[in-house]
């Protein structure tokens, strides 16, 4: 049966054809610029997931994300990434402390925007306060009372929102690692801390790293050897480039050390 619409009706039903076409036209355009960005920011993780071949991905990993956040300024994603990136830029690639300062201060004030477009994210806060705490470690300031209330007070937002977020875990296992006694250090919570990351990321190695030290320094040198040994024979780690780059190598660096004190 062939239905024909009235020639009164006709215009109204062209015209509404018209306007859903140009809304799914509009949807489409809208999903394939997303989607663009989605995977722009994916090859620059890619480019940095790799810098442990080649620390120059580090630059090329900043250069792409550069170039994505001058086109969509407001991008999360590729901030956060981004903030990340100056991190470990900081940690591997500069040469004296002037650089290091300035790596870290860019990936804070990347972390800080991000964290103004989107407060409820984690990764945001999680890396302000990362590069803070390297900046305090690197400036030698760590132990001042301003920048210890900042990353406890950025931590406990993190873990509020989501208790599970193993990186603030490691944070503050290794700030109660880190602060003497008297500051509020205490390596029993450092050391549970860790082990509570651990439990929830078992292949996240810089996790036994961070324990091994606070074990060496509760003097359970045989304990700390053992997560030592782990590391360094795991098969499947978190994040491989880390692991190739700084945490075996800071594993063996501690075996030698504990071997060395007997």
């Amino acid at each position: 049966m062939n239905y024909k619409i009235p020639r009164r009706n006709y215009k109204k039903h062209t015209n509404k054809i018209y306007y859903l076409s140009i809304s799914f036209l509009a949807l489409i355009v809208g999903f394939n610029k997303l989607s663009a960005e989605v995977i722009e920011v994916k090859e620059a993780e890619d480019i940095y997931l790799s810098y442990y071949k080649d620390y120059q991905n580090l630059n090329r990993a900043i250069e792409k994300l550069d170039n994505i956040l001058e086109k969509t300024p407001n991008n999360i994603e590729a901030l956060i990434l981004l903030s990340h990136v100056w991190l470990i830029y900081g940690d591997v690639v500069t040469k004296d402390t002037i650089e290091k300062l300035n790596a870290y201060e860019k990936g804070r004030d990347i972390a800080k925007k991000a964290i103004e477009l989107s407060p409820k994210n984690p990764n945001g806060h999680f890396w302000y306060i990362a590069n803070i705490g390297r900046w305090g470690q690197t400036k030698g300031v760590l132990r001042s009372l301003f920048l210890v209330r900042k990353l406890k007070e950025e931590l406990n937002l993190i873990l509020q929102l989501n208790p599970e977020y193993v990186p603030a875990l490691d944070v503050y296992g290794v700030l109660y690692y880190e602060l003497p006694r008297f500051f509020g250090g205490d390596l029993e919570l450092a050391e549970s801390y860790l082990r509570s990351a651990i439990e929830l990321e078992p292949h996240l190695t810089i996790l036994r790293v961070d324990l091994a030290r606070v074990l060496i320094k509760r003097h359970r040198n045989e304990e700390a050897i053992n997560e030592l040994n782990k590391v360094l024979e795991e098969k499947k780690p978190k994040v491989y480039a880390d692991w190739y780059v700084k945490d075996r190598k800071d594993a063996e660096e501690l075996i030698v050390e504990i071997k060395g004190s007997k």
